[in-house]
Order: structure tokens, then C-alpha cells, then sequence
């Protein structure tokens, strides 16, 4: 009798309707997925921090431009002396004159990738447009981790 019942509750337990299909595919795939992943990231080119954080801050938005500044009280307006607008990410990256001449830069490398579009979604997101955002940043040297410091006798460093 016990058999019996045990066996009609294993019956039961194969029923799909009772199976958790939350739980997908097996542990060893799972494993050699985060292996493969850890892989992948251990493979990838290493970029210096300053630009490692200048593309953080201007994906996330906290990046010291008036926009930001100004939600920070650490500045008083949040308008570009330059051409008027709003400084922002966006009119850094793909509107400000001001940085011509580092777009124009940003633009070749973009166009060599094949890429046609110059804005902040494809500067910031896009792996292969990489190179144009990291040019555009250090030749504007608009962000702190990218200015020019003179030393004590005035020359550039």
C-alpha cells in the first residue's frame, strides 16, 4: 500500500503542469555560461581609467557640465557660454561648436566603423563607435580627467 501511494505521487510529480519551468536549462550549462562570460570579459582590451570614467559619467548622466552642476547648486545657470544651449551630455557630445574640431575627428573614426549616426546613443552605447567617443574626449578636453595642468613654471604637463 505504501508503494502503492508513493508511486501514484511520483506519477503525479511528472505531471508538466506541476513543473517548475522557472528553472531552465542545467547547472552545468549555467556553469560553463558564467565561464564562458568570464572569459569574454578577461579578453576584452583594457581601457586607462580616466577614460574608463569619463564614459561612466557621461552614460549616467554625473558628469560636470552645467546640467548637472546646476541640479548640484554648483553652479548658477546651466547655459553654454558658447553657443546658448543647454549644456547637457547631449550638447557636448553631438551639438556644442565649441567642439568642432574633436567631432570632426569623432566623425572620421565613426565613419571608418560604418557608422553614419553622431549622437549620444551611438557615441555611448554603440562597442564599435568606442574609439570615436574616447578621441572626442581627450582631444575636447573638456572633462576634468582630460585638461591639460601647468606646473609651477607655467608650462603645460
Amino acid at each position: 500500500m505504501g508503494n502503492e501511494f508513493a508511486d501514484r505521487k511520483a506519477a503525479e510529480a511528472r505531471n508538466p503542469a506541476f513543473l517548475d519551468t522557472s528553472i531552465r536549462g542545467s547547472l552545468a550549462a549555467e556553469k560553463t555560461a558564467l565561464i564562458q562570460r568570464e572569459q569574454l570579459w578577461k579578453r576584452s582590451p583594457r581601457v586607462a581609467f580616466p577614460t574608463q570614467s569619463a564614459i561612466h559619467q557621461l552614460c549616467s548622466g554625473h558628469v560636470p557640465l552645467n546640467a548637472f552642476q546646476f541640479k548640484s547648486k554648483k553652479v548658477p545657470y546651466l547655459i553654454c557660454t558658447t553657443c546658448g544651449a543647454t549644456k547637457s551630455v547631449d550638447h557636448y557630445l553631438v551639438s556644442c561648436s565649441r567642439f568642432n574640431k574633436a567631432r570632426t575627428v569623432a566623425r572620421r573614426i565613426l565613419q571608418d566603423e560604418r557608422i553614419t549616426e553622431i549622437s549620444t546613443r551611438s557615441l555611448l552605447h554603440n562597442p564599435r563607435a568606442f574609439k570615436a567617443t574616447k578621441s572626442f574626449i581627450q582631444i575636447s578636453a573638456r572633462l576634468p580627467q582630460f585638461r591639460q595642468r601647468e606646473d609651477a613654471k607655467g608650462s603645460l604637463q
